[in-house]
């Protein structure tokens, strides 16, 4: 009998204690997120289910060349403002939780030079721009990061380094966490190696210095090294050397950015070289969830901003038309794009015609509010012949027409009306 009360008293203080554990939970809120299956509209004898939170995202920038020597150079000790390249974008880019450049250059008061036609070499206190600017990682494979040698490259690593600022390149594999989430970097130029090997991470973003330069087209050398490195396992490809831009291409389900063009440069011979891009990305859960690219563009005093002008973006896989000033979207619209055996061309444009009414001898055909932006290639309403029936209209949110760009009714007078001549097109797919 005395061990059947002891028994009991013991079970009774069991109880007790059980229940005042989940009682102490309950006041404290422990455990939400813990939900029964039945509350969630789950069958009962399910497991409980467990909501975790969403991690929060991530936003990485990545812009191409960036040289602080030569015109840059001495415009930044002219203005003894080390910071003056990058006074207009600083803000901007201080929003990401990375960014990531090229740069041109090594950063030294060591060395030699190697006598190269073009030769570069920054003054030291040109890493206060790049601190100032918010640089967290910098490739240095380039074909300018020896001008000076393998001291001035070795410097160059030193100060980079003492300035919180992480080099990419050669033995360079730098991976940075954030949110509990592991972003690696591996940064390539010539001699490209046999295997691409990336470091284990869970975003991996390679660069590459490739490519020919003046040239808005990607070459065989380019193709075949960014689609490897995909296939080793690259989420991103980001590209520089030709200072212009070059295609994107989407390939195994990831992008590839050719070329961003220059960034910061003190080339101004064209417009292409005084423009590039940025490259907006953010990653969501482990995963990139979205990539964007926004206008750059250098002063004749070597400042670099955002573009502030009219810019109309064409995806081809979306089938849609967006409009941008400022680098803000404007508005959006389902289009009709060419079909395969007649696509669409694929690169930057500028509108160079506009003409409200426009007769296609070829296909009997009426376009309405036609924007010319490559040859014979337009922009324009959904056509109707002669007897005013209209082709097409069925075929929006698809390619289907014979190279040009058809958007709706309406649709198509709103974006004639928006544009001018002059106004940027960019077509991608």
């Amino acid at each position: 009998m005395k061990k059947l009360t002891i028994i009991l008293l013991v079970l009774l203080a069991l109880d007790i204690a059980f229940a005042g554990y989940f009682w102490y939970l309950k006041l404290n809120n422990v455990g939400v997120g813990l939900v029964p299956a039945q509350e969630r509209g789950q069958p009962q004898g399910l497991p409980l289910q467990i909501t975790l939170p969403e991690s929060k995202p991530i936003t990485m920038m990545f812009v191409g060349d960036i040289m602080l020597s030569r015109g840059v150079g001495k415009k930044m000790q002219k203005e003894n403002n080390y910071n003056w390249p990058f006074l207009k974008i600083a803000d901007y880019l201080k929003q990401a939780d990375l960014l990531f450049g090229n740069l041109e250059g090594p950063i030294s008061d060591q060395g030699q030079d190697t006598g190269k036609k073009y030769s570069f070499r920054a003054v030291p206190q040109a890493i206060e721009g790049l601190n100032y600017a918010g640089f967290d990682v910098l490739s240095i494979a380039n074909n300018h990061i020896f001008d000076w040698g393998q001291e001035a490259k070795a410097d160059t690593i030193l100060r980079l380094k003492q300035n919180n600022i992480l080099p990419a390149g050669f033995d360079e594999k730098p991976i940075l966490e954030i949110e509990n989430t592991k972003i690696g970097f591996s940064a390539f130029t010539w001699p490209l190696p046999e295997k691409i090997e990336l470091p284990e991470a869970d975003i991996k973003i390679v660069s590459m210095h490739l490519g020919e330069e003046y040239q808005k087209k990607s070459n065989s050398e380019q193709q075949n090294f960014a689609r490897a490195a995909i296939d080793a396992g690259a989420d991103l490809v980001i590209g520089h050397h030709p200072h212009v831009t070059q295609e994107i291409e989407y390939y195994q389900g990831k992008y590839i950015f050719y070329s961003l063009g220059n960034f910061i440069f003190d080339q101004q011979f064209n417009q292409e070289v005084k423009s590039g891009w940025l490259v907006k990305a953010i990653i969501k859960n482990q995963k990139i969830v979205s990539t964007e690219t926004i206008k750059t563009s250098i002063s004749s005093q070597y400042q670099v901003e955002l573009n502030k002008e009219k810019q109309i973006k064409i995806d081809l896989a979306k089938q849609k038309l967006s409009l941008y000033e400022n680098n803000n979207l404007i508005k959006s619209f389902v289009i009709s794009s060419g079909a395969l055996e007649t696509p669409t061309p694929q690169g930057n444009f500028n509108i160079s015609e506009k003409k409200k009414l426009i007769w296609s001898e070829e296909y009997q055909q009426y376009l309405p509010y036609a924007l010319r932006f490559y040859n014979s290639y337009l922009i324009h309403e959904v056509p109707y012949d002669k007897n005013n029936i209209r082709d097409g209209l069925d075929q929006l949110g698809q390619p289907a027409s014979h190279g040009c760009v058809r958007l709706n009714i309406n649709d198509a007078e709103e974006v004639y009306d928006w544009a001018e001549i002059g106004t940027e097109v960019f077509v991608y797919n």
